[in-house]
């Protein structure tokens, strides 16, 4: 019984099994993995039993190849040999309601004999023995998160509680939209999380919010603290979430606060490699992949010295128009200029920038971005780079670049990956 009085039901499941299922080899063969589901029915003649297991999805193909076929044809030879009946635990528990009550265990888990102490602390729980004893990073990492979601969760109360009554309630129920982005659903929850209609930018700011929330929530994925470094990519993939969602809040509220997390990592140690602590593992692996608007406006800008990219294309998680596209080539150099539109399919922001870009051969490429100015003066500034340019004039290129955009510029390091690595290997 749970401490609001009422019941759950629960089922236990077969841990021998499961065990060599993540780890045994038993997922080698569907057959032998039918055969002891099978045998592990007691023999007792009673009219009901339920052999299960329980294991990560990321058994079947990713940590075993092939085992997803191996669980298909499982289920297939018990299925066509009639060797039991495959069922549900809502049919099973309909059929043979519970007879026992339990007591289970707080704070327990499967994987850490000290609780969730794997999760806090440097229990000496870890994926490899020989590092038992030193996860002294944990406890730095876990406070660091504690407080930035403390951070966030006041921020988050007085700006969502401007449009509803119930922030946390719109938290938890923004899941709709997570598992459904479309326009529509979109539209509608906002409409639902506020007694009136939103302006365009008050609707940036509740979608803003409350992807600060979501962020907030998966910045504590398990696996963050479960291995055995904080330079592993498992806690750097939730120290990533944490950056986004310091990001949303700076953007939010205007107050910076990165540096404050930074700080609170300082003292979590790395015992292998070139880096010392948990802030210089942030600095060298989260913060030199963040990405922004401009991040995604370089991108563009670079890619199309490259492609004759499409007006319209949808880029990750934005939809991206191109507008006023200039191209000229000499040999085997590039120079592109235009205007890019771009806009957020999560939180619906909208933001454009002209560009220059310029390929001179090899990974020599770089871009260029400024605010966006009049079709006359943007014409007039392809103008000034085009000419030196087909006159091989190079260097008054890269000067009218510098001095028309700001000096700001983008190489071949900042292409989103996927891109970037395309790039090279048609050089290769």
């Amino acid at each position: 019984r749970l401490p609001s009085g009422k019941p759950i039901a629960l089922f236990f499941y077969n841990g021998s099994i499961s065990q060599d299922v993540a780890y045994g080899g038993l997922l080698h063969s569907g057959k032998n993995l039918a055969d002891r589901l099978i045998d592990s029915f007691p023999k007792d003649g009673r009219p009901s039993r339920l052999a299960h297991i329980a294991t990560d999805g990321e058994s079947f193909g990713h940590h075993h190849r092939f085992a997803d076929m191996a669980l298909a044809y499982c289920l297939h030879h018990i299925r066509t040999e009639k060797l039991a009946q495959i069922t549900i635990y809502g049919e099973h528990l309909e059929k043979f309601p519970p007879t026992h009550e339990v007591k289970i265990v707080e704070n327990s888990s499967w994987s850490c004999q000290h609780g969730v102490e794997r999760w806090k602390s440097n229990c000496g729980c870890a994926a490899n023995q020989a590092n038992s004893g030193k996860q002294e990073w944990r406890p730095y990492l876990r406070q660091a998160m504690d407080w930035l979601r403390d951070s966030l969760a006041g921020e988050y109360e007085k700006q969502l509680g401007r449009f509803c009554s119930d922030p946390w309630r719109i938290r938890d129920e923004y899941i709709t939209v997570i598992n459904n982005r479309s326009d529509g659903q979109v539209q509608g929850f906002l409409r639902y999380t506020s007694s009136r209609d939103l302006e365009e930018e008050e609707k940036i700011r509740v979608l803003k919010l409350l992807e600060m929330q979501r962020m907030a929530l998966l910045m504590y994925t398990s696996c963050g603290w479960f291995f055995d470094s904080i330079a592993g990519i498992e806690a750097r993939q939730v120290m990533g979430y944490a950056a986004r969602a310091m990001q949303l809040y700076e953007e939010l509220s205007g107050k910076a606060i990165q540096h404050d997390y930074e700080s609170r990592l300082q003292q979590a140690p790395v015992h292998t490699g070139p880096l010392k602590n948990g802030t210089e593992v942030f600095q060298t692996y989260v913060t030199s992949s963040s990405v922004d608007l401009n991040r995604v406006c370089a991108h563009l800008a670079l890619s199309t010295l490259f492609t004759d990219s499409p007006e319209h294309q949808d880029l990750y998680c934005y939809k991206a128009t191109v507008h006023n596209a200039e191209k000229s080539t000499s040999g085997s150099q590039v120079l592109t200029a235009g205007l890019v539109q771009i806009q957020s399919k999560i939180i619906l922001e909208k933001y454009a920038i002209d560009f220059a870009a310029l390929y001179l051969g090899g990974y020599e490429l770089t871009a260029s971005l400024r605010p966006p100015v009049s079709l006359e003066d943007y014409k007039q500034c392809w103008e000034n780079l085009s000419e030196p340019f087909q006159k091989g004039e190079i260097q008054d290129v890269v000067q009218v670049m510098n001095e028309k955009y700001g000096g700001q510029n983008y190489s071949l390091w900042h292409l989103f990956h996927d891109e970037q690595q395309r790039i090279i290997r048609s050089w290769c």
